[in-house]
């Protein structure tokens, strides 16, 4: 997967270049547009599976603001591509997971590619009220 970023604007705009296969994992309202053959599907953001699966997805909507749903996007074949832009005005910035891992407050997700994932973290009350660290629970990167 290759990416390319016009940060010159105030809605920045992310392409994405998938080859055969490739997945990523994209924000509820952040497409802006893709190939013919790239093909999108909901399911519920979240573990699992049944019952508890829907369960858990409704839950971190509930705590969290994000979402109950996640938009998977997978290329069928090479020169798949899609952009994507933040619904606020500000800043993209891709970060490398791997060794480092992170902690996003709110707002902070736009995409991931389909080796990495998110868990909810609940986090002290102290931080969550006088830390302004995005509330009692904030997402932390995984892959």
């Amino acid at each position: 997967m290759r990416f390319s970023m016009d940060s010159n604007m105030q809605f920045p705009l992310v392409e994405l270049s998938l080859n055969q296969g490739e997945t990523v994992f994209i924000q509820r309202g952040s497409m802006v547009y893709h190939t013919p053959n790239v093909t999108l599907n909901t399911q519920l953001n979240a573990s699992g599976s049944g019952l508890g699966r829907f369960v858990k997805a409704v839950g971190r909507s509930m705590v969290s603001g994000e979402s109950a749903f996640i938009t998977q996007a997978v290329a069928q074949s090479d020169n798949g591509y899609l952009a994507l832009a933040p619904d606020s005005p500000g800043q993209v910035i891709p970060l490398q997971l791997g060794e480092k891992q992170y902690r996003l407050n709110d707002g902070a997700f736009l995409a991931l590619d389909g080796t990495a994932y998110y868990t909810m973290e609940r986090q002290s009350v102290g931080k969550a009220i006088f830390g302004g660290q995005g509330g009692l629970f904030v997402m932390t990167t995984q892959g």
